[in-house]
């Protein structure tokens, strides 16, 4: 989108984190920021069409700096990741690929969750990815499964949180709350979804 489609599409923030150097990543409507508060300087990051190392789409939704000091950026078309060890400004995509078993699936990416070993999660519009760093990038798909009631709530993760005993608790859009933990490769996931005539549920 431009100005003309969001007023003011860069002061809509929508996340925001500091790197390890100190600079501020906040992520926009219109692309990402990075601020030098000593210098109170920004460099814009946004897609372009004649490059493959950009970002892949200009709404982004969240900045995440992982374990190994590197920036991931979760965008209405996929997710990116930076780095972030000099100014290079080359991203690595990874773009929804419907046919690849390995890959991004849906289209819109919410949110980041990192457990204390490492491991990365990512929400989206079509279920919970677990992120495997293995001689590359692999996504493993999580999905809600109506004949499972062993399966995520909904497919709709909008936002993540790792709890203290660092299991992974996902916020649905109208289907519940889940509660995730895995257990040889395999999750087990509680649910949590409020009954509207319980009110204590």
């Amino acid at each position: 989108p431009n100005k003309g489609d969001f007023e003011d599409a860069e002061n809509n923030i929508h996340s925001v984190v500091q790197d390890y150097r100190g600079y501020i990543w906040y992520s926009t409507y219109r692309g990402v920021f990075r601020l030098d508060v000593e210098s109170d300087t920004s460099i814009h990051f946004l897609p372009n069409v004649e490059s493959n190392s950009s970002l892949p789409h200009q709404l982004v939704w969240s900045v995440h700096e992982d374990q190994q000091q590197r920036m991931w950026f979760a965008t209405q078309f996929g997710i990116a990741l930076y780095e972030n060890k000099d100014d290079q400004f080359q991203f690595q995509n990874f773009l929804p690929q419907q046919d690849a078993p390995d890959a991004l699936h849906g289209d819109r990416f919410w949110q980041f969750a990192e457990q204390s070993d490492g491991s990365l999660w990512v929400g989206s519009d079509d279920g919970l990815y677990q992120i495997i760093e293995d001689n590359g990038f692999r996504f493993k798909h999580h999905k809600h499964d109506e004949n499972n009631s062993s399966s995520l709530s909904g497919n709709f993760i909008n936002c993540l949180y790792i709890g203290k005993d660092d299991r992974v608790w996902t916020g649905t859009w109208q289907d519940g709350l889940n509660e995730i933990s895995l257990e040889s490769d395999t999750l087990k996931i509680n649910r949590y979804i409020h009954d509207q005539e319980n009110e204590f549920s």
